[in-house]
């Protein structure tokens, strides 16, 4: 899933990115049973909370690659993990 810094208007100057491939976004979103808009969220923009309220801070390029090569690694592990106690459960129930 690529990024894409969208045009810059005259009076917008920030370096928010957008989502190059919205197909992706949807398969991946159906996948994870998440909605899309949390998604694509979690993957441009980050929250704090400062004074009672909540700031949405839009992730620049470098930021956003980040974020999602972050997820993809807690994903790939966690996926590992589960793989590895099937595994070890098929064999503590065939053998028992």
């Amino acid at each position: 899933m690529g990024f894409h810094a969208p045009r810059k208007s005259t009076y917008h100057h920030d370096e928010a990115v957008a989502v190059r491939n919205q197909d992706q976004v949807a398969l991946i979103s159906q996948l994870l049973r998440v909605k899309q808009e949390t998604l694509l969220a979690a993957l441009t923009a980050k929250r704090a909370r400062a004074s009672g309220e909540t700031l949405v801070i839009n992730y620049r390029l470098p930021e956003a690659i980040a974020a999602r090569d972050a997820m993809a690694k807690c994903l790939y592990g966690a996926l590992f993990d589960w793989i590895v106690l099937q595994k070890c459960l098929f064999l503590f129930f065939c053998t028992g």
